[in-house]
């Protein structure tokens, strides 16, 4: 592993808290009004009360987000996965009321085909004028 300035600042100030990222002055201003992960935690815990902090706890914890980081997380996942489905349900609507004939539309003929069939209908009113 290489040591970056940074990095080796960050070591220094006893490791990264929550959302620190590469930008310094952010990370540097976080760190004065950080307050340690642990106090952090508990006071959240206390406003979301035990049972619906013990549900979301545990993902959230893998992952090293807050209780309210994950929450959003999850409503976020719901609300795309709820748009997903709309637009599956949409499609086949829509496939559903499209006419069967619609899709396969009559075969139209080839490039070739089209003008010998002018070519064969001009001999043909050509013939005519000859017998008239």
């Amino acid at each position: 592993m290489h040591f970056s300035p940074l990095f080796s600042a960050v070591e220094a100030s006893g490791g990264w808290t929550t959302r620190q990222h590469a930008s310094t002055s952010f990370s540097r201003r976080r760190r004065e009004t950080a307050t340690p992960r642990k106090e952090e935690v508990e006071k959240e815990r206390a406003q979301v009360g035990e049972r619906r902090w013990k549900a979301v706890g545990r993902q959230a914890r893998k992952a090293g987000d807050t209780h309210t980081e994950r929450q959003g997380k999850d409503a976020n996942r719901q609300r795309c996965r709820r748009r997903r489905e709309e637009k599956l349900d949409q499609r086949r609507r829509r496939h559903s009321e499209k006419e069967i004939g619609d899709k396969k539309q009559a075969r139209r003929p080839h490039r070739r085909e089209r003008t010998r069939q002018g070519c064969q209908e001009q001999q043909k009113r050509e013939k005519k004028e000859k017998q008239a």
